[in-house]
């Protein structure tokens, strides 16, 4: 594998990690502080196996970090530039949903004040 091969598989898989609705959820939910499992599984509303599964995957790849107090373990963003990849990803969908909204709006536009065919002025 060439090193360029390699660099190429180091991103898609951090960007793998990161395509799990759960594990998003995950990362927004320490935004702003570390929590513990329980916390997290509890607020996200997922089980605690589950929780425990993607945090260790995010831990894994570096995106989190972990403390372990007695059998307590809390996660916390090890990175917080993580959020402007994130913020990235937001820029660059809300782009693609206005330029879709603009491009049903441009194909709506012939249909307006149309009647419909054999109807309307004079056919009768």
């Amino acid at each position: 594998m060439s090193t360029l091969d390699f660099t190429f598989k180091i991103k898609a898989d951090f960007l793998a990690v990161l395509a799990h609705p759960a594990r998003l959820q995950l990362l927004e939910a320490l935004r702003s502080h570390g929590k513990t499992v329980g916390a997290l599984a509890s607020e996200t509303l997922l089980s605690q196996p589950v929780t425990s599964k993607h945090l260790t995957l995010l831990r894994q790849a570096g995106i989190l970090a972990s403390e372990q107090n007695g059998k307590t373990v809390t996660y916390r963003i090890a990175d917080p530039d993580i959020f402007a990849v994130l913020r990235t990803v937001n820029t660059v969908l809300l782009a693609q949903m206005r330029r879709t909204e603009k491009d049903l709006r441009h194909l709506a536009l012939p249909l307006a004040g149309r009647h419909p065919k054999g109807g309307g002025h004079g056919a009768h």
